[in-house]
């Protein structure tokens, strides 16, 4: 098949119900990453995991007792908050699920099996 009919070929501008249900998912997912907490349980679990890192860091550098209650504060306080912010964690991996979907759900079938060529 040529390159100008490739364009012309009725599959690639044919609206299914495969294409409108990837396109309604994929903008549920767009829209729960914003309203449902997806965005910010993304920068909260990056957060903590930053500060979980930097207090067992400084548990294995940690030479005084001192060090090592403030490094262990420092954990425990990145474990409370993953665990508090577990619900936005949730609707982050809900929001991917949808776009993931919606993205499944709107790819040609020919890709599916190695035979879509752009």
């Amino acid at each position: 098949m040529k390159w100008d009919q490739k364009w012309n070929y009725k599959s690639n501008r044919k609206w299914d119900w495969k294409r409108i249900a990837g396109a309604v998912l994929i903008g549920l997912g767009i829209w729960g990453m914003f309203f449902w907490g997806g965005l910010a349980g993304f920068f909260t679990y990056l957060f903590a995991s930053v500060l979980l890192g930097f207090g067992y860091m400084l548990w294995r550098g940690a030479d005084t007792l001192l060090k090592r209650i403030c490094s262990g504060a420092a954990m425990v306080a990145a474990a409370a908050l993953m665990l508090f912010k577990l619900n936005l964690l949730l609707g982050m991996l809900l929001s991917l699920a949808l776009l993931y979907l919606g993205w499944r759900l709107m790819r040609p079938a020919g890709m599916y099996f190695g035979t879509f060529r752009w």
